[in-house]
């Protein structure tokens, strides 16, 4: 029996089997996003905080500020209490215009509004897995076990133990646009292009652009090649017209984040190592690595307290356990005959993914580098498992289908073949594995693995056998039983290894802050361990403490792209620090028990006033100058003052008084978008030290007002709600014409 044969054969079941499909389907669906469950019965807990977590660190604190400033009727353009003050928005990391988010600041707490998005978007990620099991023309069974597998994945489970919460939302819209680039490939109807512009507009307004990146670098590569050698494409002209214009309504969609972001992007010009091949392989996998994705370890995820093998070893996808039973039933997939075409191109996708991942550590890399634009832009290479853990999950499916559709011999048979092949495989493993370990030297982690690993390999191997056991032996149940026993092996296998590290606790962030100073409003404070490496400040653990508090800090945990101002700023840090400290207002170094301690030097005031015979010294930028220069500047600002009257995040008043012309310094970051008033009469915010605020003053009081209006969002606001209702329309259109 052919599969189209077999397929037909599903149709053609009684009511009661296919009614008992669909309750199957949602069965497992529940069983899917159970475990998820505690992020809405936990209450104030949050996700757990250490060293790789992004949760308590940046996540929760920096949208608690979106969501105060909501409230109070601004839209949050600006954060000004982390890295001298940052474009919020048009960084793009909080993703503050993502519909399945930001509305529920204004419903719950932040960090339950955060939860209940996770929540929904296992929901969202089961759902469009199962669609795009059944565009492939899987049963229900295998889509629904296709879905599964995608929603508990390593990647998606890892990713949210460490709070990166912008990276799990895009995971799980990654399946849909698949689904409707597949569904508009080959049928051009109007619905299927608007999924692609919806999906596209969500994946771009999620946050973290680089999981969108792999997302559309894909699925473009699949559309590609279904319109030119797919055998079911109605339309191939239309076809490539309707995926065009679907992606371009998405990309208009999105235009409320992407016009402020690419202002940001193109005002930037310190871009330092993005976009080379250095900063492309950064923390890539390594063989070990896909060894860690395909082996379970008795001992549970490794994220929950195994030895790192190095520093910097966990970056969250390495750990990202993909299952055994999910290989078995993927390899199956491939190796079985069928005259469908697609479980090849899937596979030799998934596999360019684990090209792209592995990095420097195979030579394709380089050429990929070369040939595929925009790759260089990200680090974290191995953030394209997140693409082959959809393409996995539906091979997997597939597999399933292979075996259980019809109580196939064929499929029965190259089921044991693959599990036999994988079990010696990992056997071998056993006494190959620990001498590489041996020969690389990553000490921290040999006499843990010396230990166990041998017995995890072996293990492994018995667990694989086991499974093949048990399927074989169900292959000649019931159809219902046997697919009740796959769905407990999965839930076993994936729930163990890869839900167990989705835990919560209380926030650590919000430990008592020790003041001994009562200036903070007037200075910045900064980690006392900044200088231990180069641009360390980019990623300071005191956001939620100066969020909270509203205590400026100079360091930010933003790894984005940042400001010319910003990344002028940073450098001088590396360069020259304590001039640097002392130009930005910062006082206090932060130690890690979250006490005070006097930075060297005397800094400069926040906000001071420089006379006309010291203006030439604001024109050199900050990585040039030295303490000398900062002496000079600082005798130079006794014989004037300021006083704040109104300091908002975008709006600062100040009342001045000099004896001479002169500019009043802002040591807050320089932006396009600010604007400045002395007297109520406009003049020009310029730039100070290559990094800061200056207003020219005359000699005198006058009254100074300076605030920040984004000159891109009315017209990237007003393109996006044209977008959407031409989405309306075309919906509208598409729907009436279904009826």
């Amino acid at each position: 029996m052919n599969e189209s044969t077999a397929i037909e054969s599903q149709m053609l079941l009684p009511r009661e089997e296919s009614m008992w499909d669909k309750k199957l389907v949602l069965l497992v669906g529940l069983l899917s996003i159970i475990s998820y469950v505690p992020l809405l019965t936990t209450g104030s807990l949050v996700l757990p905080e250490s060293p790789y977590s992004d949760y308590s660190s940046y996540q929760l604190p920096l949208r608690e500020f979106a969501q105060d400033e909501f409230m109070q009727g601004r839209f949050p353009h600006w954060v000004p209490w982390i890295g001298c003050g940052l474009p919020m928005h048009a960084t793009q990391q909080t993703g503050l215009c993502y519909p399945f988010l930001t509305p529920l600041l204004f419903l719950f707490s932040a960090n339950m509004s955060i939860k209940l998005s996770v929540f929904l978007h296992a929901i969202i990620c089961y759902a469009g897995q199962y669609r795009l099991g059944r565009t492939l023309s899987l049963s229900r069974q295998g889509a629904s076990i296709s879905a599964l597998i995608a929603t508990q994945s390593g990647f998606a489970t890892a990713h949210l133990a460490v709070g990166h919460i912008s990276l799990v939302c895009a995971y799980a819209l990654v399946p849909w646009l698949f689904h409707f680039v597949l569904q508009c490939s080959r049928l051009p109807k109007l619905q299927n292009m608007c999924g692609v512009s919806a999906v596209t507009g969500l994946l771009l307004l999620v946050g973290h652009p680089q999981i969108p990146y792999y997302a559309f670098l894909f699925s473009g590569i699949m559309a590609a090649i279904v319109l030119v050698v797919g055998r079911n494409v109605i339309n191939r002209r239309r076809s490539a017209v309707y995926l065009v214009g679907g992606v371009l309504l998405g990309v208009i969609l999105a235009a409320v984040q992407l016009i402020p972001t690419a202002a940001l992007i193109l005002q930037q010009t310190v871009s330092g190592e993005r976009g080379t091949l250095a900063h492309a392989e950064m923390y890539h996998l390594t063989v070990v690595d896909v060894y860690r994705q395909l082996i379970p370890s008795l001992w549970g995820n490794p994220v929950l307290g195994q030895p790192e093998f190095a520093p910097l070893d966990f970056f969250h996808e390495k750990v990202a356990y993909l299952g055994v039973l999910t290989c078995l039933l993927a390899g199956t997939s491939l190796i079985t005959f069928h005259h469908r075409r697609w479980p090849w191109l899937f596979g030799a996708l998934s596999l360019l993914c684990l090209l792209i991942a592995l990095g420097s550590e195979t030579p394709v890399f380089a050429l990929l580098y070369q040939t595929i634009p925009g790759i260089g832009l990200f680090r974290c290479p191995g953030r394209c498992l997140s693409i082959a853990s959809v393409l996995v999950a539906a091979l997997a499916g597939r597999g399933f289908d292979s075996w259980n559709v019809g109580n196939n011999l064929a499929g029965r048979r190259s089921l044991a073949l693959m599990g036999f092949v994988l079990s010696g495989g990992l056997i071998g493993l056993t006494y190959t594995v620990p001498p590489y370990l041996e020969a690389v030297n990553w000490n921290a982690w040999l006499s843990f693995s010396r230990r166990h690993l041998s017995l995890d390999l072996t293990m492994s191997a018995l667990f694989l056998l086991a499974s093949l056991g048990v399927i074989w032996l169900i292959s000649y149940q019931p159809r219902r039983v046997a697919l009740l026993f796959i769905i407990v092996l999965l839930v076993v296998d994936l729930g163990y290894f890869n839900m167990q590290s989705l835990r919560l606790e209380p926030d650590a962030t919000k430990k008592e802050f020790k003041i001994v100073s009562s200036d903070l409003n007037e200075c910045r404070i900064i980690d006392s361990d900044f200088s231990r490496q180069a641009g360390a400040a980019r990623y300071s653990r005191l956001v939620p403490i100066a969020i909270r508090t509203r205590v400026r800090i100079v360091g930010t945990n933003e790894g984005g792209v940042l400001p010319d101002a910003s990344e002028t700023l940073f450098q001088a840090l590396d360069r020259n620090s304590e001039a640097a400290l002392r130009a930005s207002a910062c006082r206090y170094l932060v130690k890690p028990e979250l006490n005070l301690q006097e930075a060297s030097g005397l800094p400069l005031p926040r906000i001071w006033i420089c006379p006309e015979e010291h203006v030439q010294l604001c024109d050199v930028a900050l990585t040039d100058l030295d303490n000398a220069d900062i002496d000079r500047l600082w005798g130079a600002l006794m014989t004037s003052g300021s006083e704040i009257q109104i300091d908002q995040p975008q709006q600062l008043q100040i009342r001045v008084d000099t004896t001479s012309s002169g500019k009043v310094i802002i040591a807050d970051t320089w932006y396009p978008g600010w604007q400045a008033t002395v007297d109520g009469a406009p003049v020009p915010v310029e730039l100070a030290f290559g990094c800061f605020r200056a207003i020219p003053v005359e000699s005198g009081s006058h009254l100074i007002e300076v605030s920040y209006h984004s000159p891109e969002f009315p017209f990237a606001a007003g393109a996006s709600l044209t977008a959407l209702g031409i989405w309306l329309l075309l919906i509208g259109t598409a729907l009436r014409r279904q009826s």
